[in-house]
């Protein structure tokens, strides 16, 4: 399950909390925090504001601890996140309401987008460590870090593979790669063996995320009208690749089930500045969550990459279980 965040004024908090009770979302955590970071969608940007709250949709948590009889399973409700508070992009865990950061890697390039496994006891992220985007696999402590993918991409283009998800069973990972000279989603084994590809088409397909029966995955794409991203749902197996949204003009992405399988989330520009927009399963029903400030010109602005630093988690996290 992915948390679901939105950058939101101090006064619009009681509004924006109103309005996710009323479509059935009633796990809600607010963080306060100096500096946020907003998320600009298909341009994988953030713009960064002064003075705002973090609003997320999260399960309740107790403090996060790790007991010398569990070593390496972390808490319920744990969040990972990527960070730059060091100085580079780097794998953190927190508490659900953003106490006790703790720092799991130490690289001198981008460790980005991580994702708890369903047990509590790896997390994937990708890294261009080896020069390349790869995705990799640690354990909860962040010891023994593994590079799953190893691809080499073709002749003078090196494969990035990015953007992984564990299946809810915690056997199967679906993750971008342009491996085959296009963005497209992959199945891969938890161990990295059995790469499969999904999915073939002319377009950049990106940003998988498992169903919470693991019978289907949500992706964005392109493929129908260049740089305009819809959602699209497909099998687990890669079949009966469906388009839910049909926005013109604008770019929907970062899709999300709800931990019911009922709903979902996603980022969107239909209303000139990036909004998160809740749907039925099956694209019908769109709702806009309100609250988050308009995109403005900011000196502070600072563009990165989908899973890049995020103050208080304000951007796209991932929540255990």
């Amino acid at each position: 399950m992915k948390l679901v965040t939105a950058v939101v004024s101090p006064a619009s908090i009681s509004a924006v909390k109103a309005a996710l009770h009323a479509i059935g979302i009633t796990r809600v955590t607010i963080v306060e925090a100096q500096a946020g970071y907003q998320f600009k969608g298909g341009l994988m940007k953030f713009r960064r504001y002064a003075g705002v709250a973090v609003l997320g949709v999260v399960l309740s948590a107790p403090p996060l601890t790790i007991s010398p009889a569990h070593a390496g399973t972390l808490a319920k409700g744990t969040i990972a996140f990527a960070g730059n508070r060091d100085g580079n992009s780097e794998i953190y865990v927190m508490n659900a309401d953003g106490s006790n950061p703790i720092r799991l890697t130490n690289s001198v390039t981008r460790d980005q987008f991580p994702v708890l496994s369903p047990d509590g006891k790896r997390i994937l992220w990708h890294t261009n460590r080896d020069g390349n985007f790869e995705i990799y696999s640690m354990n909860a402590d962040g010891s023994d870090p593994v590079n799953l993918t190893n691809a080499p991409g073709l002749p003078n283009a090196p494969a990035d593979d990015t953007n992984a998800d564990w299946s809810p069973n915690g056997k199967s990972i679906a993750f971008s790669s342009t491996r085959d000279g296009n963005t497209e989603i992959y199945v891969m084994d938890a161990d990295g063996s059995n790469q499969t590809r999904l999915t073939d088409s002319a377009g950049a397909d990106r940003n998988p995320d498992w169903s919470p029966n693991g019978k289907r995955l949500l992706f964005n794409t392109d493929r129908d009208v260049a740089g305009n991203a819809e959602i699209y749902v497909m099998g687990a197996d890669g079949s009966d690749q469906t388009r839910l949204t049909f926005s013109a003009g604008s770019n929907d992405t970062s899709p999300a089930w709800s931990p019911n399988g009922k709903r979902i989330a996603f980022d969107t520009n239909r209303d000139v500045n990036y909004e998160i927009y809740v749907m039925d399963a099956d694209g019908t029903n769109p709702v806009r969550i309100p609250g988050t400030p308009q995109d403005e010109e900011d000196p502070l602005r600072e563009q990165e990459t989908a899973s890049s630093a995020r103050r208080a988690c304000a951007g796209r996290c991932r929540t255990w279980p």
